[in-house]
């Protein structure tokens, strides 16, 4: 019989991720060889303002050059938080596998918070007085 795993187990014991790539956004160019059709998952973090966001993505060139170049139909809150800042870095995690994305994302998620994101850990929580119905 297979044991299940329960959220909590995955809280409690953790999930082992290791970033494949740490750059500043200005370094982003001479990383295009290594990101190139290759899926991930991403997080940008701000040396200022903390954690900004984290996402996943099939193509991670492709993705995280529309966000800091601006271009595209990406979070906009994003493009303007990386826009003309210096101290904001990328961290990349290189998963070829959509669903193993998916978790390594919302796992990420719950240990940071980012606050750009709509998928931050308190969007999953009932509002005040709601636990009960």
């Amino acid at each position: 019989m297979v044991e299940k795993l329960t959220t909590q187990d995955i809280l409690s014991n953790g999930l082992q991720l290791t970033e494949d790539f740490t750059l500043n956004i200005d370094e982003l160019e001479a990383y295009r060889d290594d990101l190139r059709w290759f899926g991930g998952v991403y997080r940008y973090y701000s040396i200022s303002e903390g954690e900004l966001f984290i996402g996943s993505t099939d193509d991670l060139w492709k993705t995280l050059k529309m966000t800091i170049s601006r271009y595209g139909n990406g979070n906009k809150k994003l493009q303007a938080a990386v826009y003309g800042k210096d101290d904001v870095y990328l961290y990349i995690y290189l998963e070829p596998n959509a669903a193993i994305r998916s978790i390594y994302e919302g796992y990420m998620h719950i240990l940071y918070n980012p606050v750009l994101n709509n998928k931050n850990v308190g969007s999953y929580l009932p509002p005040k007085g709601k636990e009960d119905e």
